[in-house]
């Protein structure tokens, strides 16, 4: 399929060309496969545990960024930077989870030249961090569940909060989403594990283990509205979504939704298009891979 043509961009404002994407699995499997539409070159970044991974074959080239550990490589400011300059990028794409919400992450992107997309550290700072978007919510007066203001310090301090919120409540991480770092607490005897279990799940997944506390609600009804953002400063409001009325299915859906699009993606690669072969790489960390011989216009 041909590449829609390209648009010039706004006075003031970079071309991008080429796109690093900071995460592994469908996601990048998805990003891999806009950029692709668009007509962006694509570069994929894998830890020794993805090196076989799709969104590894997919993308125009894939470099390792280090052992299997998301600490010591999707987690890594400093590689991931260090591949896009590498590489010759321009933008950078961070998916969702991992650095995704993380504004020194933004700070380090743009600070490199590249263009981080995803909002900017200032908003990042104000809603990233669960407590602090509480605390701009209720400086705003919007209605939030009752809950703490800021991490707790420590179980003592969190059995105290608990029993002022009310059980059951839910110990959530501050810094992250997508269910990763939330238990379920129902009464105060559960709660010394759910809290290390939050703890630990957290600085795996996002590298900050900071948890809060909110009340359990059992039936919410999760409505977002999204807000698209251009550096121009132009916005606009995206129709709203129920998303609490289609998580349950869309996990149940999870695995087809992914393996499908997947094997169909792959399928439809253009004839010709060679699996990726080691080549130098361009950190000290371990070696990189990258698909020769192919480039976007060709797709």
């Amino acid at each position: 399929m041909r590449p829609p043509p390209r648009l010039p961009a706004p006075r003031g404002e970079r071309r991008i060309n080429k796109v690093l994407i900071a995460n592994r699995g469908e996601i990048a499997v998805r990003v891999i496969r806009a950029c692709r539409e668009a007509g962006l070159a694509t570069v994929a970044v894998f830890s020794d545990a993805d090196r076989e991974a799709l969104h590894v074959r997919m993308a125009d080239e894939a470099h390792a960024i280090g052992p299997a550990e998301p600490a010591s490589s999707y987690l890594s400011i400093d590689r991931i930077v260090h591949v896009a300059k590498a590489t010759g990028a321009d933008a950078v794409h961070p998916g969702y989870g991992f650095l995704s919400e993380n504004p020194q992450f933004a700070e380090a992107c743009v600070a490199a030249g590249l263009t981080f997309v995803g909002p900017p550290a200032p908003a990042m700072r104000a809603m990233s961090d669960k407590t602090a978007a509480r605390r701009v919510a209720t400086g705003l007066q919007v209605p939030v569940v009752p809950g703490t203001a800021s991490p707790v310090a420590d179980e003592a301090e969190a059995a105290r909060l608990a029993r002022e919120v009310g059980y059951p409540v839910m110990i959530k991480a501050a810094m992250g989403g997508g269910g990763k770092g939330m238990r379920l607490v129902r009464e105060e005897r559960e709660l010394g594990s759910a809290l290390r279990l939050a703890r630990a799940e957290a600085v795996a997944a996002f590298g900050n283990g900071a948890v809060y506390i909110e009340r359990y609600l059992a039936d919410p009804r999760h409505i977002e509205i999204q807000m698209p953002t251009a550096p121009s400063s132009t916005s606009a409001s995206a129709s709203a979504r129920s998303s609490g009325a289609t998580r349950s299915s869309s996990r149940k859906r999870r695995l087809r939704s992914w393996t499908r699009p997947c094997a169909r993606a792959w399928a439809r690669r253009p004839a010709g298009w060679p699996r990726p072969s080691a080549t130098s790489t361009p950190g000290p960390w371990s070696s990189s891979w990258t698909a020769t011989g192919t480039s976007t216009s060709s797709r």
